[in-house]
C-alpha cells in the first residue's frame, strides 16, 4: 500500500524469514498454536485472535510480497541492461562473458552476492516461499526468472570454490568466507534449489567441488 516504506533489505532479511518461520509452526490439524511453546493438546482456538484464522491473511500476503520482489528484480535488470551498467561491472571480471540474469538486485548501489544483503539471501527466500506456499510464485516465474538467476549465481563461483562479495569484484578481492559474504551463504541457496528439483546444479557445485 505504501511502496518504499519498508526497505528491500528489511523485507528479505527480517519479514519474509519470519513469515517462513511462522509457516513451520503449523500443527497437524492445520491450525496454529495460540502461543509459542503450546502443546498439541491446547489446539482448541480457531479465532482471528488465536489460531489459523488470524494467520491465513499473513500467508496470503506472501503472494503480493514475492510478486513485488520479482518485479523489482526485473526492473533493475532492465535498467542495468539499457544503461550498460552490467557490462561495465563485469568488464574487469574473469566472468565478463557471462550473460546477464533475468533478475538483478542491488543494495546501496552495490550488487551484493551473499546471503545478508544480496542475491543468495533473496533467491533462497523466494525458493522457500515457492515450496512452502504453493501458488505464491508461478511455475513460469520460477523457471524463467528465479532458477535462471540461481544458475547465473552458480557460474559466478571462483576457481577456489568461493564467491566474491559483490558483482564485478576481481578475484583478488576473494577474502570473505562468511554467511553474509561468500560461499557460506550461497550453500543454503543451492540446497533450496535442490529441494525444488534443480539437482543437476547442486550436484555439480557441492558434491563434486
Amino acid at each position: 500500500m505504501f511502496p518504499g516504506s519498508i526497505s528491500s533489505h528489511s523485507l528479505n532479511q527480517l519479514i519474509l524469514p519470519t513469515v517462513d518461520w511462522m509457516s513451520q509452526l503449523q500443527i497437524i490439524s492445520g491450525n496454529w498454536p495460540s502461543s509459542l511453546g503450546d502443546s498439541l493438546n491446547r489446539d482448541v482456538l480457531v479465532h482471528w485472535c488465536h489460531g489459523a484464522t488470524g494467520v491465513i491473511p499473513l500467508m496470503l500476503s506472501a503472494h503480493k510480497i514475492t510478486d513485488a520482489i520479482l518485479k523489482s528484480g526485473q526492473k533493475t535488470a532492465g535498467a542495468y541492461k539499457s544503461n550498460g551498467f552490467y557490462n561495465r561491472l563485469m568488464y574487469q571480471s574473469s566472468k565478463r562473458d557471462l550473460c546477464m540474469p533475468p533478475l538483478i538486485f542491488e543494495w546501496y548501489n552495490e550488487c551484493y552476492l551473499g546471503a545478508a544483503h544480496g542475491f543468495a539471501g533473496i533467491l533462497t527466500t523466494l525458493l522457500k516461499v515457492y515450496r512452502l506456499f504453493p501458488g505464491s510464485i508461478s511455475s513460469h516465474s520460477l523457471n524463467q526468472l528465479v532458477l535462471p538467476t540461481v544458475d547465473w549465481m552458480s557460474q559466478l563461483q571462483l576457481s577456489n570454490g568461493n564467491w566474491s562479495p559483490s558483482l564485478g569484484d576481481s578475484e583478488s578481492h576473494d577474502i570473505l568466507v562468511h554467511w553474509c559474504h561468500g560461499a557460506t551463504g550461497v550453500i543454503p541457496l543451492m540446497l533450496s534449489a535442490y529441494k525444488v528439483g534443480y539437482n543437476i546444479l547442486v550436484n555439480d557445485l557441492i558434491i563434486v567441488k
